[in-house]
């Protein structure tokens, strides 16, 4: 009996291994198959069903390198760059060493712009295989975009030798040598190529342009042609050699290439809108609307046509006949109504009839909820409403549907600043100029943002590239001025300055550029001579003659300040800003009856201006009359409608006098104002750590507050930000902010109390003594101060006891 068990199990045993064998057996069958098909589809250039065999393939085995990188690759060709990044980045998470997918996801990140990401990935191709030609092509590609041609071709060069057959590094090495003077040698080796990829779209692209560019119509004739018949179902190709007969001025064939697609059936209707577009770009609109109107009386149901023609009716300013023909399609079947109801309310919300539109975008949005044309047109009609928290979510949307919609992603940035969301606003922006690097506008927002938020270097950046795209415009250069002044970087300051100068020498602006960097320098001499330039050019004027003092101050020239503002307030009636610097001067004398009159004088003549009242909070203040300086600002605020800088001030003063409550009031109302004011985030975030952090939603509020703090190139942000964390009991966070800060401005005594509290309290008593001993050497009060003091009492214990 027992043998006969034993033979049983042996007999099962056998026959379970053999159907886990046919079990696997038949998976790995059919995840092959899948494969097989899959690369067969994209030999093809069938590429949906492609996509089709490779999900296939990854459903059986999602860790499938081949499935994922000939999905990735699929999806490069159907344009879904974001797929594709997915999938590439899949792979290397699998094999961190693949250097494959390394290469091709910085091809996409060289396609986004991301010059720096590519140039990473290349670097780590090649600490792995310093000869990989995939990865030295993708190294040149990036030092290229870095803007160093040179460079970069040497390093194609290198690798070419390496692997002259990889189409990519050839493609690369002929572009640099064309951008390094040596366009021909560029040349001959795409024409040679041919003979080893005769069907290269690529190859007979680029040298379609090169030929155009010497104005060799013939051979880029030849190459265009070439591309259509390579991929005759490629309509691009088409419409390029429609442009190129169109340059050349060969329009009866550039009429005939549509008119062909049309006779061919295929892409008829495609064709017959180029055909109109074509006609109404020559500025022929009788004959483009001809084109439309014949084919639609051929054939009658063609929607598309039909609403083209509408849509030229708008642009034309016959709109009176494109509403008739979209109220006529209101009672279409579904798709063409909604389309109507769609195009009516732009036309509706263009002719300011909003209420109508918005009925009608209601309407269709009840229905079709996603309708992304529906969305766009509201989410637009919030924005010009100034509310953009219901803009937010319309937009949102369109983008999240459509992530390349370069207006959508514009209008959603826009509405991202209205609502204070600045980082959101960047991410918005970014995207725009990686879709349309040469967007100038887009770009220049980018960098005012990355300025406002006080990320320098990116916005310096920023500004730079705006000036490769438009190299005369006085704007982008007057910006990068203001920039590097805002750094401290006079030189760079100056450099630019000089050259706005040679553009327009009679501007006001520059040598006022060139006094404020003089006096970056300590050069008040220097800089008075540029302030008098300005002065010349417009006299009066507010900035320069504000600079002039400052720098008369500075060389403690006081009575000449007074002597040449006299002249100023005799030569130019009623001048405010004269009179507030007479003050300015008659305050640094200690002139203190003088400057009170001055400063009113200033207000007499300006009443609602917040610079003389907060010298008068300083004048008080240096008479040693806080109640008094109290008064003044609360007076400005009022008379100034609410001056955020006055109330800034105030605050302080008011929390000085530890009237907590009355500070967080003013800080709140300047981030009512302006929710972004980093500023007023940062004094509250510090006064409620320092004052309520006994209080536990207090400082969750302050914690909250905080995040955008970070974002900002500001140590006094990142101080405040490292003090809180203290407060919170994360001492490692703290002291990497605190320290930070410290590099920065190391005789602050605030910010020395503050790490060396952050040293004692993860015990590290010598640093904990050293720092706190450097916050107390001074007279400069500081909030903090009797604890330092204390704390350094307990150090001398517990050092002396070791």
């Amino acid at each position: 009996m027992a043998s006969l068990l034993m033979k049983f199990k042996n007999t099962f045993v056998m026959l379970l291994v053999a159907l886990t064998l046919v079990a696997c057996d038949g998976v790995e069958g059919r995840k092959q198959k899948y494969l097989d098909q899959a690369q067969q589809s994209f030999a093809e250039k069938d590429y949906d069903k492609a996509r089709v065999n490779y999900k296939n393939v990854l459903k059986i085995d999602p860790k499938s390198i081949e499935g994922l990188i000939g999905y990735a690759e699929t999806l490069e060709k159907m344009a879904d760059w974001r797929g594709a990044v997915g999938k590439y980045r899949a792979v290397i998470e699998i094999e961190p060493d693949n250097a494959k997918a390394k290469v091709k996801l910085g091809q996409l990140y060289l396609l986004a712009n991301e010059a720096q990401m590519a140039l990473d990935l290349a670097d780590e191709v090649l600490l792995l295989d310093p000869k990989h030609s995939g990865g030295l092509t993708l190294k040149a590609g990036a030092v290229a975009k870095s803007g160093q041609p040179a460079e970069a071709l040497l390093i194609v060069e290198q690798a070419y030798k390496l692997n002259p057959k990889e189409l990519d590094t050839l493609v690369l090495y002929s572009t640099m040598l064309v951008a390094n003077g040596r366009e021909q040698q560029g040349l001959d080796l795409l024409e040679s190529a041919l003979k080893e990829w005769p069907d290269s779209v690529t190859l007979h692209s680029m040298l379609a342009n090169y030929y155009l560019s010497r104005n060799q119509l013939l051979l880029a004739e030849e190459e265009l042609k070439a591309l259509i018949t390579i991929e005759p179902q490629n309509v691009g190709f088409k419409h390029r050699l429609v442009e190129f007969y169109e340059k050349t001025g060969r329009t009866q064939e550039a009429e005939d290439v549509y008119q062909q697609i049309i006779s061919s059936e295929e892409d008829k209707t495609d064709a017959i809108i180029a055909l109109h577009n074509l006609h109404a770009s020559r500025g022929d609109l009788e004959q483009a609307e001809a084109v439309l109107t014949r084919y639609i009386e051929q054939d009658p149901d063609d929607f598309d046509l039909k609403f083209q023609l509408a849509g030229f009716y708008v642009r034309t300013e016959r709109e009176t006949q494109a509403e008739e023909m979209y109220r006529d399609y209101l009672n279409e079947n579904d798709a063409v109504s909604v389309k109507a109801q769609t195009r009516l309310a732009y036309l509706l919300e263009k002719q300011g009839k909003l209420n109508e539109a918005e009925e009608l975008l209601a309407a269709v949005l009840k229905d079709h909820p996603g309708n992304i044309d529906a969305l766009s047109l509201r989410g637009k009609m919030h924005l010009e409403q100034e509310d953009a928290l219901n803009a937010i979510p319309d937009l949102r949307a369109v983008v999240n549907a459509n992530p390349e919609n370069i207006q959508a992603l514009k209008w959603l940035g826009l509405a991202y600043i209205m609502n204070g969301d600045a980082e959101l606003a960047i991410q918005m922006l970014k995207a725009v100029v990686n879709l349309q690097p040469r967007d100038l506008p887009a770009r220049m927002q980018l960098a005012s943002l990355y300025h406002d938020n006080e990320q320098t270097a990116k916005a310096i950046e920023q500004y730079q590239l705006c000036e490769k795209i438009a190299p005369d415009d006085q704007v982008v250069k007057q910006k990068l001025v203001s920039v590097y002044l805002a750094a401290d970087n006079s030189h760079n300051a100056r450099a630019y300055s000089e050259k706005l100068v040679a553009m327009d020498p009679n501007n006001p602006l520059y040598p006022l550029y060139l006094g404020l960097a003089s006096q970056l320098d300590a050069d008040h001499q220097m800089a008075i001579t540029y302030f008098d330039q300005s002065l010349q050019l417009k006299p009066g004027a507010l900035e320069p003659m504000s600079a002039k003092v400052r720098s008369l101050i500075a060389l403690n020239q006081l009575d000449e300040a007074s002597r040449w503002l006299d002249s100023v307030v005799n030569s130019v009636e009623n001048n405010s800003p004269a009179y507030n610097f007479k003050g300015e001067i008659h305050l640094a004398k200690k002139e203190y009856q003088s400057a009170n009159q001055a400063f009113a004088k200033a207000l007499d003549i300006y009443p609602g201006w917040w610079l003389p009242y907060r010298n008068l909070m300083l004048s008080a203040l240096a008479q040693g009359d806080k109640t008094k300086a109290i008064q003044v600002l609360e007076q400005g605020v009022e008379a100034s409608k609410g001056s955020a800088r006055l109330r800034l001030e105030l605050a302080r003063l008011y929390e000085s006098e530890s009237r907590v409550d009355d500070a967080i009031e003013q800080y709140e109302k300047v981030m009512r104002d302006d929710s972004g004011n980093a500023l007023a985030i940062n004094n509250l975030v510090m006064l409620l750590v320092n004052n309520r952090s006994d209080d536990q939603a207090q400082l969750e509020r302050a914690d909250r507050l905080s995040k955008p703090l970070l974002e900002k190139d500001n140590p006094l942000y990142q101080d405040t930000v490292g003090w809180l964390y203290y407060t919170k009991g994360e001492y490692d966070k703290a002291l990497a902010l605190i320290k930070r800060a410290q590099v920065a401005y190391p005789a602050n005594p605030e910010i020395n109390y503050h790490l060396g509290m952050t040293y004692y309290r993860i015990s590290e008593f010598e640093k904990a003594r050293q720092y706190l001993t450097a916050s107390v050497q001074g007279t400069t009060p500081f909030r903090g101060r009797e604890s330092a003091e204390d704390t350094l009492l307990k150090l001398e214990d517990k050092l002396s006891a070791r």
